[in-house]
């Protein structure tokens, strides 16, 4: 099975703990951690933070360990988690956002909140459609910026970062440009 794995650059979390994500946040989940490039960033700026992280490479999470995290090697839906979290922050795999999402939603406190980076056209399309009117996201940050994750410096696709509170409530969502 091939794996989604691209390294989150530090200036794409910047844009999202600029906005306050974690404010007020104790503990952090981060659900598919590769090397740990977004738990670097935010310990930068809440090294307070506890962490809790999950990765399914083994080379990966060789790295990763090196970080002051809770480190698990393994599937994380197959991760057995008797704790919830503050927040939760992952560049989830494009293959399975959806379920992905769920299990992270499960695994948040009430009064917590999630953030996910994803490509701006997962925003449309019938079956997110549908995925956002049962989860409404509370903000959307779109990036300016297209950063680049192939390594030739040129991304056709356009990123934002999605965050939801838990619970959700009927409310607008706001859109943001950074």
């Amino acid at each position: 099975m091939k794996f989604d794995h691209y390294r989150t650059p530090e200036i794409i979390v910047d844009s999202l703990l600029q906005s306050g994500f974690m404010n007020g946040a104790a503990t952090l989940l981060e659900p598919c951690a590769g090397q740990g490039a977004i738990i670097e960033t935010v310990l930068k700026w809440h090294p307070e933070t506890e962490v809790s992280a999950c990765e399914i490479l083994k080379q990966e999470f060789d790295i990763l360990v090196n970080l002051p995290v809770a480190a698990k090697l393994g599937n994380f839906f197959d991760w057995k988690v008797y704790r919830r979290f503050d927040r939760v922050i992952c560049n989830p795999p494009f293959s399975n956002y959806h379920e992905f999402f769920r299990r992270c939603f499960e695994l948040t406190n009430d009064g917590g909140k999630l953030a996910f980076f994803i490509r701006t056209p997962m925003l449309s399309g019938k079956g997110h459609c549908e995925f956002y009117k049962e989860y409404k996201p509370s903000q959307i940050i779109l990036l300016s910026d297209r950063p680049c994750f192939l390594g030739n410096n040129y991304d056709i696709s356009g990123y934002c970062w999605v965050i939801w509170d838990k619970p959700s409530t009927d409310h607008d969502t706001i859109v943001t440009w950074v």
